[in-house]
């Protein structure tokens, strides 16, 4: 039996790029899916635009209009309602290859044992060209629970030797895009942005910990929205509630492993 895949998409302001999002999951190959949509208290007529979208769209998709509280708060909205026996994000100004689920779910068919995570690379998307990042040099890789500790959860909480020189690389496995969850493994919700930030990677501290096994594969990737167009990912000034908000972050952290 095909298991479930719950697609969760918050929204926020991201008009111009929401149809192209939208579109890369409502054709996807994959039949058994679960589209999740929260609209994050949009103003600039995502959430219209969401409500003419359902009237034409050939899937069911849900989708909830709520009070604008950031985007942890949209994720776990629709993570409280998710019935996927797997979970994916997806940022809606981002979007997948059209085989992309159906691809990783013939992944997990490919082992006996149940999986509980599976990551995959993405690529940076700019105005004039395409830049892929690799989370590792091999195009597919199995991790038991000790390996998976080893090299993927301790660079979650901070990165160690040489890890040092490339701090430009130091995200690449914090983001909560770009992976397929088990929704066995998710017991802690998305923690408010003045509580950790970034959010994505105490959620993955939080919830990873005891990962049985895991598989990276680069049958698919994910299309992170760098366009210049795009305000949500255009470069920000220095914020100094970052900053404290960042300390709070490495303090919850510190919590977790002593």
């Amino acid at each position: 039996m095909l298991p479930l895949v719950s697609v969760i998409i918050p929204v926020y302001n991201v008009m111009p790029f929401l149809k192209k999002c939208l579109d890369s999951v409502v054709k996807q190959s994959y039949s058994n899916l679960e589209i999740i949509v929260i609209d994050d208290g949009s103003t600039d007529g995502s959430g219209n635009f969401l409500d003419d979208y359902l009237l034409y769209s050939c899937r069911k998709i849900e989708v909830s209009h709520i009070k604008n509280n950031g985007l942890s708060n949209a994720r776990n909205h629709g993570l409280s309602f998710a019935k996927g026996d797997y979970i994916m994000f997806l940022d809606g100004d981002d979007w997948l290859e059209l085989e992309a689920i159906g691809n990783i779910v013939d992944i997990l068919f490919q082992h006996e044992q149940k999986i509980d995570l599976l990551l995959f690379p993405y690529i940076r998307e700019f105005s004039k060209n395409s830049v892929k990042r690799k989370l590792f040099l091999e195009d597919a890789i199995f991790f038991n629970s000790l390996e998976f500790k080893n090299l993927i959860y301790k660079k979650l909480i901070g990165p160690r030797g040489n890890e040092l020189k490339k701090p430009e690389k130091l995200d690449i496995l914090s983001t909560a895009w770009g992976k397929l969850y088990s929704r066995d493994l998710i017991k802690n919700k998305f923690s408010p942005y003045n509580v950790a930030y970034p959010e994505d990677l105490l959620f993955n501290i939080q919830n990873l910990a005891d990962v049985k096994n895991a598989v990276y594969t680069e049958v698919t990737a994910l299309h992170y929205n760098r366009l210049a167009t795009n305000s949500s990912a255009v470069t920000k000034k220095f914020s100094f509630d970052n900053y404290l908000f960042s300390n709070k972050l490495i303090n919850c952290i510190s919590s977790i492993i002593t």
